[in-house]
């Protein structure tokens, strides 16, 4: 059986940059979760289009926002990206190989 992984991101205003990451991340995510601290550029969009679990948040500090997220999260692997990173084809293989293994 595959192990399930979630994708955690933290956001404010990313439209410009987070489609990408989806893009690829969508390949290997079976939830894809998203701590958004008020952005009002789109970017919320952009996840929603994408399946994502956004969830609106006013940031405080980056360890609170990150550990709410995880508290989110409804499997026991947790992938957290920068919405500016976008995983190449090499990690994208990496990680449905590892997915493909058993893990406790």
């Amino acid at each position: 059986m595959p192990t399930p992984l979630s994708v955690l991101y933290l956001s404010f205003n990313e439209a410009q940059r987070v489609r990408a990451s989806l893009e690829q991340v969508s390949r290997v995510a079976d939830e894809l979760v998203c701590v958004d601290s008020g952005s009002t550029d789109g970017t919320v969009a952009i996840f929603k289009e994408f399946g994502a679990e956004v969830f609106s948040r006013p940031l405080e500090n980056w360890g609170e926002q990150r550990n709410f997220g995880l508290d989110q999260c409804t499997n026991s692997w947790v992938l957290v990206l920068d919405c500016d990173e976008v995983p190449d084809e090499n990690m994208i293989a990496a990680i449905n190989a590892w997915k493909k293994e058993e893990h406790s």
